[in-house]
């Protein structure tokens, strides 16, 4: 799942988040790092993307937008 999310395009500090939010789901710990490990590989070996350039560009942002409003409704 790692690899797909990669694919198409997510973020690496959302991915991050996602994971380690994952790990308090069956089966514990290893189900986010495994996750994790999986977008890493293909962020190494620099996979080919799915989608458009354009489309991870949006979500990105989008991703990013949700994870400050995160940051700032945590405080």
């Amino acid at each position: 799942m790692g690899v797909r999310d990669y694919a198409i395009g997510y973020h690496p500090a959302f991915e991050a988040i996602k994971c380690l939010s994952r790990m308090k789901d069956s089966p514990f710990l290893i189900g986010g790092m495994v996750w994790w490990a999986g977008f890493c590989m293909a962020s190494a070996r620099r996979r080919s993307r799915l989608v458009p350039q354009e489309v991870i560009e949006h979500m990105q942002s989008e991703q990013i937008t949700r994870l400050r409003g995160f940051a700032h409704s945590r405080r």
